[in-house]
């Protein structure tokens, strides 16, 4: 059987890349704790190498970068004993959560080549690496309003980073966007096509490493740039972004009310166009409850330092995960696949406040 994450180290003249490659395509690489704590004991080890110049996180399958978290075995495990803590699912967060904090504070730089779906806990690997690159083939989106979680693994911050609130549209509707939107929005840095891959590997196998940790990055600034280049997209996103941004903030753009409000004006708007009433169709088809926990969580970690909205988000996805909404949107999307989830609520208004403030609560 082939491990899960296979690594390398690449040489470069006289230092060495570390390459990391998600090695599940049958899952479409979907992240495990096996994988997650593989990833970190590596990074740890390369941090202190000092022949390891550079990290290149990428994956195999040609389909998918990642399409988050193994759903269906957090399923088997939360089912054992449903509502009560489950510590195999509980760690799997804590330490996914734990290394997409270190890649952010990484001292050496990270590329992360973002080639096909890239969802969710892939969203927040690519996220968390300093040098995010998509490709013509990369989707993009944070879909848990589908299975009653929410935008999590730092989503609750980079989503908030977005203009006009944008953010919010793609965590509240769990649309899907490609790298000409990641790019226009600034979700992400650089969009190269993905048959330039072997351009970049030779940029960087030819380099002569240094040091020089700011002349570094420049280097590596320079070869991304110079091979950035997408062919014709649409960019719904974009082409939607005032439409979207009418819901969220007044024509000054400051901020609208907030509460689940936003969920009817969004499902409310007419907009003849096949991406957006997929978009509204998500939203609708969501569970009632996470849009909710969703809007409040958006609100609450608006402003917050990374550290911060981590500690937050591991508070509520813990919550979360003990409440039975999560484990039937999980049945209904991944595992009897009928997509017919029974969501405690029709309505996110109809969601008591004093249920909605347990889901915050500091863990037990």
């Amino acid at each position: 059987m082939s491990a899960p994450v296979i690594f390398a180290e690449v040489p470069a003249k006289d230092r060495r890349i570390g390459r990391i490659t998600l090695n599940s395509p049958q899952t479409l690489n979907a992240l495990t704790l096996t994988m997650v704590d593989l990833i970190r004991d590596q990074i740890e080890a390369w941090r202190e190498d000092e022949q390891i110049a550079v990290v290149v996180l990428d994956a195999l399958g040609g389909r998918s970068f990642s399409a988050g978290a193994d759903l269906r075995l957090l399923y088997w495990q939360l089912l054992e004993q449903p509502g009560k803590p489950c510590l195999e699912a509980e760690a799997f967060f804590r330490r996914e959560y734990a290394l997409d904090l270190a890649l952010h504070e990484y001292p050496k730089p990270i590329i992360c080549w973002a080639d096909g779906i890239t969802m969710g806990g892939g969203m927040g690997l690519l996220k968390a690496c300093r040098y995010g690159v998509v490709t013509e083939n990369s989707r993009l989106a944070m879909p848990e309003i589908s299975i009653a979680l929410f935008p999590d693994v730092g989503g609750s911050y980079f989503l908030n980073q977005l203009p006009q609130r944008l953010g919010w549209f793609l965590g509240l509707t769990g649309a899907s966007i490609h790298a000409t939107d990641a790019v226009k929005v600034g979700l992400v840095k650089y969009a190269v096509q993905h048959d330039q891959y072997d351009a970049l590997w030779s940029a960087l196998e030819q380099h002569a490493w240094s040091d020089e940790v700011e002349a570094e990055h420049a280097f590596i600034e320079a070869q991304l740039a110079a091979l950035q280049r997408i062919g014709p997209q649409d960019s719904p996103l974009a082409r939607h972004a005032n439409t979207i941004a009418s819901v969220f903030v007044d024509a000054n753009g400051a901020s609208l009310s907030t509460g689940t409000a936003f969920v009817d004006a969004l499902l409310n708007l007419d907009v003849d166009d096949v991406w957006f009433v997929e978009a509204q169709a998500n939203l609708r088809r969501g569970s009632p409850l996470a849009a909710a926990w969703i809007l409040r969580q958006l609100q609450l970690a608006e402003g917050l330092s990374l550290a911060a909205v981590y500690a937050l988000e591991l508070q509520l996805v813990i919550n979360i995960i003990r409440h039975s909404e999560f484990l039937e949107g999980v049945r209904a999307l991944m595992i009897d696949k009928d997509k017919q989830p029974k969501w405690q609520f029709t309505h996110s208004e109809e969601v008591p406040s004093l249920l909605l403030d347990q889901f915050f609560r500091p863990i037990d």
